[in-house]
């Protein structure tokens, strides 16, 4: 069980980190949202915040798959991510709605955001397919 776990923090925790250099990707071309630090620093906090968020991420996907809540890993770590997606937007709008000066939900930028946790929840899903039908060691 360890090892599984194992196995799947690190495809969580790959998958993170070119999740994160997409998203910096994707934010750099479109100019939805604005860098707060240099791009090397940008790059190392979209890595290790990746990573973080890939980990987590893994974690609720090893639970589902432990609980059998889904059958398929790729469709399991998308409906996983859409879902910790939809968790922080939630918890956004009621920020939101504490301090409107400070937090204001931006349309571009959500969709931005659910288009990016579709993105890992497929990075992820391929990766933990990937190791499960080539028995990848962890």
């Amino acid at each position: 069980m360890t090892n599984g776990f194992i196995r799947i923090a690190s495809a969580g925790a790959l998958a993170g980190v070119l999740w994160g250099w997409l998203a910096l990707l994707a934010g750099s071309l479109t100019g939805i949202f604005m860098l707060e630090a240099g791009l090397l620093e940008s790059v190392a906090s979209f890595t290790v915040g990746g990573a973080i968020f890939g980990v987590v991420a893994a974690g609720f996907i090893a639970v589902g798959l432990r609980l059998r809540l889904f059958r398929r890993i790729v469709v399991g770590s998308i409906v996983v991510s859409l879902g910790l997606w939809l968790i922080l937007r939630v918890g956004g709008a009621a920020l939101s709605t504490m301090d409107a000066g400070r937090y204001h939900a931006l349309t571009l930028e959500t969709a931005q955001g659910l288009i990016l946790a579709l993105c890992l929840g497929v990075i992820i899903g391929f990766l933990l397919r990937y190791q499960e039908n080539n028995d990848v060691p962890a």
